[in-house]
């Protein structure tokens, strides 16, 4: 007698789109622009928004 094992059950792999952030694209601009960033009144805006995004507080307002 031949027993047949059962075939495996393939694993369902699901993908997961990636959200975009326009908090995160707006770091990268900052990011690219060096040193000048510093000067730069978008990229002190979005710092402050980073910052109480990372601490928990409510956005301050512009």
């Amino acid at each position: 007698m031949t027993r047949k094992e059962p075939a495996p059950e393939t694993a369902r792999i699901r993908t997961v789109e990636p959200v975009r952030d326009p908090l995160r694209e707006q770091q990268r601009r900052c990011q690219q622009l060096g040193q000048t960033a510093g000067n730069d009144a978008g990229c002190l805006r979005v710092w402050a928004e980073t910052r109480d995004r990372f601490l928990g507080r409510a956005p301050t307002p512009a």
